[in-house]
């Protein structure tokens, strides 16, 4: 976990790079991310505030049950649940996260219909993943300004013939920036954060 400062701000920025299922199992994952959510509220309570984001690659989709799960990440596609800051589930108060990822599953136009491709030859196969996500706590999802998936870079294409990640050239995932607003203002960015 890192503490950035900017300004008299300080946030939390936990990045991840979780085993692929490929390679590991759920319960592998399981375990990881119940680490993870003790270390960012251990460290939520030393900083003394939640100005805190997850970012990288989770090889999961936002709707996958270690990420929507309040045992897991607690992450929802709603802003205004996550206002709330948490919820009781079976007597236990749980922290929420935003998930603002959940727009890019599927095509939108501008954006990829993913982070991630994988042909797969069982029945069930999604094809295209959002597994590269963000996700923030309360105190900062009204100050996302911005978030997109990149496939280009000026005049240098991510993308295969296809449109997929090309990971022959570049890698298997495309990256994702977002920017942030100030406190003050919620109109200029106050920093940008990218994954790939």
């Amino acid at each position: 976990m890192l503490e950035l400062r900017t300004g008299h701000e300080t946030f939390l920025i936990a990045l991840v790079h979780l085993p692929s299922l490929l390679h590991r199992d759920e319960t592998d994952q399981d375990v990881i991310i119940s680490d993870l959510i003790g270390r960012i509220d251990k460290q939520e309570k030393f900083a003394g505030h939640t100005r805190t984001m997850v970012i990288g690659d989770f090889n999961l989709n936002p709707f996958s049950r270690q990420v929507i799960g309040a045992n897991g990440l607690h992450a929802t596609m709603s802003r205004q649940l996550v206002k709330k800051g948490s919820r009781t589930v079976d007597g236990n108060e749980r922290k929420m996260f935003y998930n603002p990822m959940w727009r890019f599953l599927g095509d939108d136009g501008e954006n990829p219909p993913g982070t991630h491709f994988y042909r797969s030859s069982t029945s069930n196969a999604y094809f295209w993943h959002v597994f590269d996500q963000v996700l923030l706590r309360n105190e900062l999802t009204d100050r996302l300004v911005d978030l997109k998936i990149i496939s280009k870079l000026n005049s240098f294409s991510l993308q295969n013939e296809s449109g997929q990640p090309d990971y022959e050239n570049f890698s298997d995932h495309f990256p994702i920036v977002l920017k942030l607003a100030s406190p003050v203002s919620q109109e200029a960015p106050h920093g940008n954060f990218a994954n790939s």
